[in-house]
Formats: C-alpha cells, sequence, structure tokens
C-alpha cells in the first residue's frame, strides 16, 4: 500500500498528459470535419502524434499506462449508465435480430478469415470485435481479457478508426440513393457502423427520427459486449487450460451492466447518469490517448495490409448483410 502511494505523484505527471490530450480530442470532436470520427478515435491519433513530434518523457508513462489501462476499465463501468435497457425492448425483436445476427456474422467472417490468410490470431480477433461490437470500445474492453499486446490493441483500433471513418461519410453520401425512410436508416447506421460517433455523425443525414434509433440499435450492441466478451473469456481460458479459478473474467463488464440495471431502474438520477457518461468519455478518451502513446511511430509499417482487406471485407458483409434484413424485417 505504501509503495501504491509513494507512486501517486509519478502516476499524476503521465495521467495529466493523457487528460490534455482527451480534452483536446473532446473539443476536436465537436468540430467539423472530426465530428465524423468521434473523440476516442480522435484521442488515439492525438497520442500517437504527441509521441512522434513532441515526444514523451520516460517519467511519463507509469501514468500513460495506468490511463490505458485501469483508467479504460474504469470508463467502460461509466459508459453503462448511458444504456437504458428498456430502450432495446421497446426497439422490438425485429432490430434486436439484426444487430445480434449481424454482429455475430461480421465476428465470425473476419476472425475465420483472417485465420486462412494466416494473420495473428489476436489481431484477427480484436478487429472482428471492433467492426462487430462497438468499435475502439469493444478492442479495448476485449484485449485484456485475451492478452494482447499494447501494440497489437492500438493497431486494431487504429485500422477500425480509419474503416469506420469512410463507412460513416460514405452512408451519409448514399443516404438519398438508398430507398429507406429515416427509421430504416437509423436502424442501418446503428447496426452497422463501428463506434457510436460513427453511428451518430451517419444518422445525422436523416434527421432526429433516424439519429434517435441509431444510438438505441448501436447501444444494443454494446450491450451484446457484455456476452462476448464472457464467451471470448471462458474460450481463451480453455485454450489456455487454466482452471476456472483462472479464467480471464472480465469483471468491469459486470461493472458495466451494473449501471445500466441502474439507470434502466432510475437508480441514478438524469443529471448522475449525464455525468457518468461525460466522465466515461473522458476515462476512455484518456486510456486510448495512453495507448496511442505508447505506440512506436514506426509500428504501422509493419502491419500486414490483409488485416486492413480482411476487416473491410468484414465491414462491407455487415452493411450489405443488415440492409437485406431490413428490408426483409422492416
Amino acid at each position: 500500500m505504501k509503495k501504491f502511494i509513494s507512486s501517486i505523484p509519478m502516476l499524476l505527471y503521465g495521467v495529466i498528459f493523457t487528460f490534455i490530450a482527451a480534452v483536446l480530442s473532446s473539443a476536436l470532436a465537436e468540430t467539423a470535419p472530426f465530428s465524423a470520427m468521434g473523440a476516442l478515435v480522435i484521442a488515439i491519433l492525438v497520442g500517437i502524434l504527441w509521441r512522434t513530434t513532441a515526444g514523451i518523457p520516460e517519467r511519463a508513462l507509469p501514468g500513460i499506462t495506468f490511463s490505458s489501462r485501469f483508467l479504460l476499465r474504469l470508463g467502460i463501468i461509466f459508459l453503462g449508465a448511458r444504456l437504458h435497457l428498456g430502450d432495446i425492448y421497446d426497439a422490438g425483436f425485429n432490430a434486436f435480430f439484426i444487430a445480434a445476427s449481424g454482429l455475430l456474422i461480421t465476428l465470425l467472417f473476419i476472425y475465420f478469415a483472417a485465420a486462412a490468410l494466416r494473420i495473428d490470431k489476436t489481431l484477427s480477433l480484436l478487429t472482428a470485435c471492433g467492426t462487430a461490437i462497438c468499435g475502439a470500445s469493444a478492442i479495448a474492453a476485449i484485449a485484456p481479457i485475451v492478452k494482447a499486446e499494447q501494440k497489437t490493441t492500438t493497431a486494431s483500433i487504429a485500422i477500425i478508426a480509419l474503416i469506420g471513418t469512410v463507412f460513416s461519410v460514405s452512408y451519409t453520401l448514399l443516404f438519398p440513393f438508398l430507398g429507406m425512410n429515416a427509421y430504416e436508416y437509423g436502424i442501418l447506421s446503428g447496426g452497422t457502423l463501428h463506434e457510436i460517433a460513427h453511428a451518430v455523425a451517419a444518422s445525422e443525414a436523416g434527421g432526429a427520427v433516424s439519429e434517435n434509433n441509431a444510438l438505441v440499435i448501436k447501444l444494443t450492441r454494446v450491450a451484446l459486449l457484455i456476452p462476448a466478451a464472457l464467451v471470448i473469456a471462458l474460450l481463451h481460458g480453455r485454450k489456455e487450460k487454466e482452471s476456472l479459478r483462472k479464467l480471464p473474467v472480465p469483471w468491469f463488464i459486470f461493472g458495466f451492466l451494473a449501471m445500466s440495471l441502474a439507470n434502466t431502474f432510475h437508480l441514478l438520477s438524469a443529471s448522475t447518469a449525464a455525468f457518468m457518461v461525460s466522465a466515461s468519455y473522458i476515462l476512455l478518451g484518456m486510456a486510448m490517448a495512453g495507448l496511442g502513446m505508447q505506440m512506436p511511430a514506426a509500428f504501422f509499417k509493419t502491419v500486414n495490409l490483409k488485416i486492413f482487406i480482411v476487416a473491410v471485407s468484414g465491414s462491407l458483409l455487415l452493411s450489405f448483410f443488415g440492409y437485406f434484413l431490413i428490408e426483409v424485417l422492416l
């Protein structure tokens, strides 16, 4: 305990670095054209840019690592305050089916396609989860479960950030030609785009009805992170031949669920829930910036182009599959 207390000043030094980057990223996310990317994506880019231009002092690294690990988990827990399980129920079974089936098919396609191409399995899994579930948040949640290296986590987030941003802009341009009403377009945006920010940014083209439905369906996919993380933890534990006691159970996912339940049953006031959601994005932004600050500038030159191709293919599959289901079910 004394050792931890004595290390607090050093931790704070690095945490301040990530806090500044997170605040800057949030401000940039409010302006065009950065709004299509989202604060979390911008945060990791700011972290990478900071490292490659100004450099990171050695004594800041413990605090930066603290942000990218502990604050990450805390941010995911707080994010649960945004989810009202009643909204998922009100959306109906068809909307839930669209989100869940698209998630499953995309996750399996990317993982096994990447495996067939002999791409690193951990990078494949993180990229699959980021595409199918909820972008950087899903990758960050799954990474500690499968004991992913920092560089692998950051690379998968960068891949999803680039693809998700291109897709969200493409959706906006294609909306007039899709033959969908605002409700259907909202379901498509929320059910197939990567980040919450991507879904919200793209759905703006359809107006308020589209935005509201995009957010509900997107948060449905966020909620599905809970069973996905538990299944991955179980499979990973079996693969590593760990006992049940040593399974990498993602306890912070249960924290996310607890916050969702508290919000659903009105145990949190509206102001408290809003504060926690705002805090979650700052904490997640700090974590993403921390990941970027720990990434060597030359690493992305070594990333296999195959994973980009697989991720783009999986994203296209998710989009077309979602569009098909909407046309059939809604």
